[in-house]
C-alpha cells in the first residue's frame, strides 16, 4: 500500500505538550512561539496532576507574556479566558494562578504599545468579568486605577479613547457601588473633555452608566452632563445622545423626564444635522414609551413580556368617561364633514346663551355657550370681531313658505345697522364706527317676557355700551340687554306641522311662548355683520345677512366674525384639509400622558416631506414603535394616533404594512374589544388581502388576534381561513406550515360544528401537502380536531368516515400512507380511545400491512411499533381484532423489505427494552 509523505509521523508530534513548550519557547522562529502560545491550555491540562511540572509551566507562561513579538503576546492573551476557566475548575492544582499571573498580565497588556494586544486584553477583561472568573475587588485594585490613569490628558488619544470605552463597558459588570465610587467621578469629567472622540464615547455609553448608577446619581450628577452633550458642537456626539436617549429616560423620574428630557429631545428632532434628526426620529417611539404609566392606562407588562389589563373599578369608570368624550369628539368630526357636504345642518334644539362684551375701540367679544358659567374672562371662548352688530327680533312675520326655514331650526342672524351721518343715505358710502346697537322688535312685550328672561339690566350679563352712545339709546340697551342674554331657538312650526316632544324637552332653560294661543309661529332672530378696518376708512357696505347655524355639540362653543360671517371655532368654513387639521390638533391636546410636542413630531413621521428631509425609512420606524406609543397613551387616547395608524396601514411600502401586521395582535390587547372591532378589524381585513410578506405577519398571530374578538365577529373569519391556502409563491411552504400551527390553536376558540365545517377541510388539504413538515403538522391538527368533536356523535362519525374513505381506501399509495400517519398521531395525541380506535380504524390499518407499496407497509409497521404493540389493550384479549393484529405483525416480520422487518422484529433484539424511547423516523442502515 502506497503511503504519502504527509502521512508520516514527525518527531514533534511524538513530543508531549510540556516538551514542546520547553523546546520552542525561545525559538527564533516566531511561528513556533505562536504555536506554543496557542497550545498553552493543553500544557496546563497535561501537568495538572504533577506539582513540579505545574510550576515549570507557570514560569514558562510568565516568560511568554514578555515576548517581544506582538503576535505572540496577542495569541497568548486569547488563551487567558480559557486558562482562567480551567484554573477555576481545578483550584486545588492552581489555587492562585489568576491573582498571581493573569491579573498582572492583564494590567500590563492594557498599556501595551501594540493596538492588537490592547484590544485582545480588553476583550479578555470583559470575558473574565462576565464569567465571574476574577473578583470585582481585584478589578477595582488592579485594573480600574490603570484605566483611570490612561484617561488623563497627558496620555495618548488612542489610550484615552480605549480606556473610556472599557470603563463604560465594565460598569454594568462591576455593579453600582464600584461604579459610583471609582468610575462615575472620572466619567463626569470626561463628558466635557476637549477631545470630541472622548465625548462621543461617553455619549454612546451614557445610557449604560445611568442604568448602573441609578436614578439619584443620574439626576444629581449625570443629567446636567447629558444636556451638555446633547448640545455639543459635533453632530456625532449629538447623534450618540439621541441613540441612548431611551436608556437615560428610564433612569430618571417622570418629572425630570417631562420637564428636562422632553425639551432636549425636541431640539434633537429639529437638529440641523440630518444624521442627528434621523437617529432622533428612530428613537422617538421608544422614548415616548418611557412615559407609560400603568396607573393611568391600566396596562402593564407581565414577567413573560405579555401585556395584561389591570384596571380597578375607579380607573375603569374614568376610562369609560373619557372614552365617551372621545366618541363625542369623533361624532363631532363626522358632523363637520356632513356640514360641508350639505348646506342644511341637522336641527338641534338646545338652549343658547349669547353675550357680547364690547371692550372698547373697534373690538368686541362674542360668547356662545350651552351653559352659562359666568366665566367671561376665559380667553378660549373669546373671539374678537370688528364692526357693528345689531340684533333684531322678528315675530309674526307672515312670509311665503321657505324650505330653508321649514326643514331646520330658525337660527339667529346678525343685522348690522351702520350709524350714518346726517348727510348720508343708505345707498351712499358708509363710515363705520365702534358703536354697537342692539334692537329687538317683537309683537308685544309679553312675547319677550314670557321667555322667563331677567327683568334687570345687569351689564355683566348683557351688553356694555360705549361712552359715545346717547342716553336714550343707553337706557333702551340696558333694559333689553338682559333680555337677549338667554335665548332659546326652537323649530318654526307651520300649519299642519307637528312638534317633536323630545326636541321641545331639550329647551330646559327657557321657552318662547306666544301670547296668542292659536298661533304656532316662533320668533326668528336674524343678524348681520359689517366689518371695517379702521374708524376713518371709508368702504362700501360689505355686510351680508347670514343665518347662524347652531353648533351646540360641545360645551363652551365659541363663535367668531370672519369677513362678515359668524363662524364657530370648531368649523371655520375653510376647506376639508384645514378643518381636519384643526380637529386633529384639538384631539392631540386631549391627552396628558406625554408632552404635546413629542406627539406632534411623532404624528409628522408619516409626512412625505419628512421622509425626504430625514430618512426614507422613517415610516417603518414609526410603524415599528407604534404599539409602544399606543401602550403609553392607553385606550382613552387612541384617537390621538388612530389616523396615523390607518395611514401606515395603507402605506405604499410593504415593509411598513408588514411591520403593522406583525404587531396587530398586540394593538388589539392594548385597545380592547370595542376599539378593536371598530378600528383594527378593517385594517386586519385589508392585511388579509395583501402580499404574502404582509399576510405572514397576520397569520403568525392569527389565533392571538381572533381570540380577542367577540364570538360573533370571530365566527365571520372561519370562511376566510381557506384564503391562506392561496399564496403568491406555491413554494413558500412555511406559509402553510404556519397556517397549520395557527389552526391548532384555533380549535379551542370555536364550536365543534364550526371546526368540522371550516377547519377540518383545511386540515385534510394540508395532510396532502408536498412538504413533509407541513403534513406532520396537519396530522397533529387532525388529532386536535377529533379531540374537540369527540363528544358529538354525529360529527365524530363524519370525521371517521371521511378519513377512511379519503385515505384508507384511496387508490393512490400516498393517501394510504397518510392514513397510517394519521392513525399514529391520533393515538400519540390521545385524540381517540383505544376502544374507539380498535372498532373504527384498526381493521383498515391491519389491511394496509399487506399493501403492495413498501412505503405504506413501512408506515404501518412504524405506527404499530410506536403506539399499538406497546399498549396493553391491543395485545390483550380485550381487543376484538387481537388475532388479526398478531397475524399482521407476524407477516411483517417476514416482509421482503428490510425496513418493514426492522419495525416488526422488535422482540428479536434489544429494542423491546427501550422501544418507547427510540426514534423510529429512520431505520438503521
Amino acid at each position: 500500500m502506497f503511503t504519502s509523505a504527509l502521512d508520516a509521523t514527525t518527531p514533534d508530534e511524538l513530543l508531549s505538550p510540556l516538551s514542546k513548550l520547553e523546546k520552542y519557547i525561545d525559538s527564533e522562529n516566531v511561528f513556533n512561539r505562536q504555536i506554543v502560545a496557542r497550545g498553552i491550555l493543553d500544557t496546563f491540562r497535561y501537568v495538572a496532576d504533577s506539582p513540579e511540572e505545574r510550576e515549570t509551566v507557570i514560569q514558562a507562561f510568565a516568560h511568554m507574556s514578555e515576548d517581544a513579538e506582538p503576535s505572540v503576546r496577542a495569541e497568548l492573551m486569547e488563551q487567558i479566558p480559557h486558562i482562567a476557566m480551567f484554573c477555576q475548575d481545578n483550584q486545588d492544582s492552581f489555587p492562585d494562578i489568576v491573582t498571581r499571573c493573569i491579573m498582572p498580565m492583564l494590567t500590563r497588556y492594557l498599556t501595551d504599545s501594540n493596538v492588537q494586544v490592547r484590544k485582545t486584553s480588553q476583550a479578555a477583561v470583559l470575558v473574565l468579568l462576565e464569567q465571574e472568573l476574577i473578583h470585582r475587588k481585584d478589578v477595582e485594585d488592579y485594573i480600574c486605577p490603570v484605566l483611570v490613569h490612561l484617561t488623563n490628558s497627558d496620555s495618548s488619544d488612542d489610550y484615552r479613547t480605549e480606556a473610556v470605552a472599557l470603563m463604560t463597558k465594565m460598569a454594568p459588570l462591576l455593579g453600582m457601588d464600584i461604579t459610583v465610587r471609582v468610575i462615575l467621578p472620572r466619567f463626569s469629567e470626561l463628558c466635557t473633555d476637549a477631545l470630541f472622540h472622548i465625548r462621543k464615547v461617553c455619549a454612546a455609553n451614557f445610557g449604560d452608566i445611568c442604568t448602573v448608577v441609578g436614578k439619584i446619581h443620574t439626576e444629581e450628577t449625570l443629567l446636567e452632563k447629558f444636556e451638555y452633550l446633547c448640545e455639543d458642537g459635533v453632530w456625532g456626539v449629538r447623534k450618540a445622545c439621541a441613540e441612548c436617549f431611551t436608556q437615560v429616560s428610564l433612569s430618571v423620574s417622570p418629572e425630570k423626564r417631562s420637564e428636562e428630557l422632553a425639551p432636549i429631545f425636541v431640539r434633537l428632532l429639529c437638529d440641523q444635522s440630518r444624521w442627528v434628526r434621523m437617529a432622533a426620529f428612530q428613537a422617538l417611539g421608544p422614548f415616548i414609551s418611557t412615559f407609560a404609566d400603568p396607573g393611568k392606562t391600566g396596562l402593564a407588562f407581565n414577567e413573560d413580556g405579555s401585556i395584561s389589563v389591570k384596571i380597578d373599578e375607579e380607573t375603569l369608570q374614568t376610562l369609560e368617561k373619557e372614552q365617551s368624550t372621545s366618541d363625542e369628539l369623533e361624532n363631532h368630526r363626522i358632523r363637520h364633514s356632513k356640514h360641508k357636504k350639505s348646506p342644511t345642518p341637522q336641527p338641534q334644539n338646545q338652549p343658547v346663551f349669547m353675550e357680547i362684551d364690547e371692550k372698547g375701540g373697534t373690538s368686541a367679544m362674542i360668547f356662545l355657550n350651552k351653559e352659562k358659567d359666568g366665566d367671561e374672562d376665559n380667553e378660549e371662548n373669546v373671539h374678537v370681531g370688528v364692526g357693528e352688530v345689531t340684533f333684531e327680533v322678528e315675530g309674526n312675520s307672515e312670509k311665503e313658505f321657505n324650505t330653508f326655514q321649514y326643514w331646520r331650526n330658525p337660527l339667529p342672524t346678525i343685522d348690522v345697522e351702520t350709524p350714518m351721518s346726517q348727510n348720508q343715505t343708505k345707498d351712499d358710502t358708509e363710515i363705520y364706527t365702534s358703536e354697537t346697537q342692539i334692537v329687538i322688535e317683537g309683537d308685544s312685550e309679553e312675547s319677550v317676557n314670557n321667555c322667563g328672561l331677567p327683568e334687570s339690566g345687569d351689564a355683566t350679563s348683557g351688553i356694555r355700551g360705549e361712552d359715545n352712545v346717547d342716553s336714550g339709546n343707553q337706557e333702551n340697551m340696558t333694559e333689553l340687554a338682559a333680555q337677549v342674554s338667554e335665548v332659546n331657538l326652537e323649530k318654526e312650526v307651520g300649519d299642519g306641522d307637528k312638534i317633536d316632544s323630545d326636541s321641545l324637552q331639550t329647551a330646559k332653560e327657557c321657552e318662547l311662548e306666544k301670547g296668542d294661543a292659536e298661533s304656532n309661529e316662533t320668533i326668528l332672530y336674524t343678524a348681520s355683520v359689517n366689518e371695517v378696518n379702521e374708524l376713518t376708512e371709508t368702504v362700501p357696505n360689505i355686510g351680508s345677512e347670514q343665518v347662524i347655524s347652531q353648533r351646540l355639540d360641545e360645551k363652551g362653543t365659541c363663535m367668531t366674525v370672519v369677513n362678515g360671517v359668524i363662524q364657530d371655532v370648531m368649523y371655520d368654513g375653510s376647506d376639508t384639509d384645514s378643518d381636519d387639521s384643526s380637529y386633529d390638533d384639538l384631539r392631540c391636546r386631549k391627552q396628558d400622558v406625554i408632552p404635546a410636542e413629542l406627539l406632534e413630531h411623532y404624528l409628522s413621521m408619516i409626512d412625505p416631506q419628512r421622509a425626504q428631509a430625514v430618512d426614507t425609512e422613517i415610516a417603518k420606524h414609526c410603524a415599528y414603535s407604534l404599539p409602544g406609543v399606543a401602550y403609553t397613551l392607553g385606550r382613552r387616547n387612541w384617537h390621538c394616533i388612530k389616523d396615523i395608524y390607518e395611514t401606515l396601514a395603507s402605506d405604499m411600502q410593504w415593509k411598513v404594512r408588514r411591520t403593522l401586521a406583525f404587531s396587530i395582535h398586540q394593538m388589539a390587547v392594548i385597545l380592547g374589544d370595542q376599539l378593536t372591532s371598530s378600528d383594527l378589524v378593517p385594517v386586519f381585513n385589508g392585511f388579509l388581502k395583501d402580499l404574502d410578506e404582509v399576510r405572514i405577519g397576520v397569520l403568525r398571530h392569527l389565533a392571538d388576534f381572533l381570540k380577542l374578538l367577540r364570538p360573533e365577529l370571530r365566527k365571520e373569519y372561519l370562511i376566510r381561513l381557506t384564503d391562506f391556502l392561496q399564496t403568491d409563491n406555491q413554494r413558500n411552504w412555511r406559509f402553510r406550515q404556519e397556517l397549520a400551527v395557527q389552526l391548532i390553536q384555533l380549535c379551542d376558540l370555536y364550536e365543534p360544528i364550526d371546526i368540522i365545517e371550516n377547519i377540518f377541510p383545511i386540515a385534510i388539504a394540508l395532510a396532502g401537502d408536498r412538504v413533509a413538515e407541513v403534513r406532520s403538522l396537519a396530522y397533529k391538527l387532525l388529532s386536535f380536531t377529533l379531540k374537540t368533536i369527540n363528544e358529538d356523535g354525529i360529527l365524530y362519525r363524519r370525521f371517521i368516515d371521511d378519513i377512511v374513505n379519503r385515505y384508507a381506501q384511496s387508490n393512490r399509495w400516498f393517501g394510504r400512507q397518510t392514513f397510517a400517519h394519521i392513525c399514529q398521531h391520533l393515538l400519540a395525541e390521545q385524540a381517540i380511545t383505544n376502544e374507539q380506535f380498535a372498532s373504527e380504524l384498526l381493521a383498515n390499518l391491519i389491511k394496509l400491512s399487506t399493501d403492495g407499496v413498501p412505503n405504506v407497509r413501512i408506515c404501518v409497521a412504524r405506527a404499530m411499533a410506536k403506539e399499538i404493540i406497546n399498549s396493553g389493550y391491543f395485545t390483550s384479549k380485550d381487543n376484538p381484532l387481537h388475532e388479526e393484529l398478531q397475524m399482521a405483525i407476524a407477516n411483517m416480520k417476514e416482509d421482503s423489505d428490510r425496513d418493514v422487518r426492522f419495525y416488526a422484529n422488535y422482540q428479536d433484539n434489544v429494542l423491546h427494552t427501550s422501544i418507547s424511547n427510540m426514534d423510529f423516523d429512520e431505520p438503521p442502515v
